[in-house]
């Protein structure tokens, strides 16, 4: 039976899979260069030499309302008080390197309240790309180094004569370039700490989160997708257009009409080839990708190959069940700023899309950084003027995984777009 990849399921895998993010504040402006240097891997520390950086682990499917998170927000206020009564103590103006060991608590706190948040949100990316996370990625990232080395064994004599040697497997020999995202959030810390009340740090991290996961998701392959729906870039040859079937009365029988359209892109999808290899593609895992609520509540037991000829009559027909592994809803996200809104669209009306993951699925995502909280030093950061920043720095490479539609060659690739049959409300 397929399974209907919902924000519960998703949390659940990452609690038994004992999932962690990897978070910590680090010194430096996520500016140019500087976010590349070695100096930059230099965490933030407490006066006592304890690093600001930490694997941060679910213990449980929530985070809002649940112990763990209620001890957290209690050793924050409590936090924030002792760094009320240090200012209100010395009153001046100091730098970063001279506040209490309070402070740095308060800070990792905050951290770690965001690092909790982005594993309890629906971040598509650990399902659908494969991520490699190292701090000390360049600039610029040669594809080779992660393309798999390849060998074949050849009969030898034994004295004397060569072996062969394994190499790099041929293909896309290019680079792709990190990219810096960041935000901020105004208020000064003095504010903060005098005139702020918990919950609305707890919004404020609650941003954060949010707009992460709108650019995790736009960055991992699924934006890709809808972006090329909305330009019409899909080849011909990851097109799947809608089939119908009708009864003797003309009436429109819409499941066993999705039925057979999954079914065509299914077969669409197993007959692309590797660009590397040129052979048939390995489906490890199929996910079918969809935007409405309606389609994800039929699309299951279409699946599963329990149809109902039509609404007219209860009954239902029994047919082979489609080789396709979860469903996955995305509807995109609006952040309205201010007066601005700033879309991530979601899977366009009446599309949808086939395609495979897995460790075998050529979609990769580099991460130098994930969501990173800011700290400056010296005369950068102040007590009366604090701004708080978070950055990210990310690549991406899923030509490959695109195939003909990203301009590789004919019939390669991993994923289709698929045109839904209408939905006629009438049968």
């Amino acid at each position: 039976m397929a399974t209907i990849l919902t924000q519960d399921e998703l949390l659940k895998r990452r609690v038994q899979n004992e999932v962690g993010i990897l978070s910590g504040s680090y010194y430096g402006k996520a500016k140019g260069e500087e976010v590349f240097s070695r100096a930059n891997d230099e965490a933030v520390t407490k006066p006592d030499g304890t690093p600001l950086e930490s694997i941060v682990v679910a213990k449980s499917a929530n985070w809002e309302n649940t112990k763990e998170y209620a001890d957290l927000w209690n050793k924050i206020e409590d936090s924030i008080k002792k760094v009320r009564a240090w200012r209100d103590r010395f009153k001046s103006v100091m730098n970063i390197n001279q506040f209490p060991g309070d402070y740095y608590d308060l800070i990792d706190r905050i951290r770690i309240d965001i690092t909790r948040r982005r594993l309890s949100d629906m971040d598509f990316t650990s399902e659908i790309a494969n991520e490699i996370v190292r701090p000390d990625f360049s600039r610029a990232i040669v594809l080779q180094e992660f393309l798999p080395f390849t060998g074949v064994f050849k009969k030898i004599k034994g004295s004397g004569d060569s072996v062969p040697l394994i190499q790099q497997k041929t293909g896309d020999d290019g680079t792709v370039t990190m990219d810096i995202y960041g935000i901020g959030h105004s208020r000064s810390l003095e504010d903060e700490l005098y005139n702020t009340s918990i919950y609305s740090l707890q919004k404020v991290n609650a941003a954060v989160v949010r707009a992460y996961t709108a650019l995790r998701n736009s960055l991992n392959g699924i934006g890709t997708l809808v972006d090329y729906s909305i330009n019409a870039l899909w080849p011909l040859s990851q097109q799947v257009a809608p089939s119908y079937f009708y009864d003797a009365n003309g009436q429109l029988l819409y499941d066993l009409s999705v039925y057979h359209t999954l079914r065509n892109a299914l077969r669409k999808l197993l007959e692309l080839t590797d660009p590397q290899t040129g052979q048939e593609i390995t489906p490890q895992r199929v996910v079918l990708l969809v935007r409405n609520n309606n389609i994800v509540a039929d699309v299951q037991k279409i699946i599963n190959g329990q149809l109902a000829p039509g609404l007219q009559n209860a009954s239902t027909i029994a047919i082979g069940a489609l080789g396709i592994d979860e469903v996955w809803q995305y509807k995109g996200d609006t952040l309205n700023v201010g007066p601005q809104a700033f879309e991530y669209p979601g899977v366009p009306e009446g599309k949808a899309y086939l395609f495979v993951v897995g460790s075998n699925a050529p979609n990769w995502v580099f991460t130098k950084r994930g969501l990173t909280q800011e700290v400056g030093r010296g005369d950068v950061l102040s007590l009366s003027r604090e701004e708080r920043a978070w950055y990210c720095v990310h690549a991406g490479y899923r030509d490959e995984w695109l195939g003909e539609a990203a301009g590789l060659d004919a019939g390669t690739g991993y994923c289709v777009e698929i045109e839904l049959p209408v939905f006629d409300e009438e049968t």
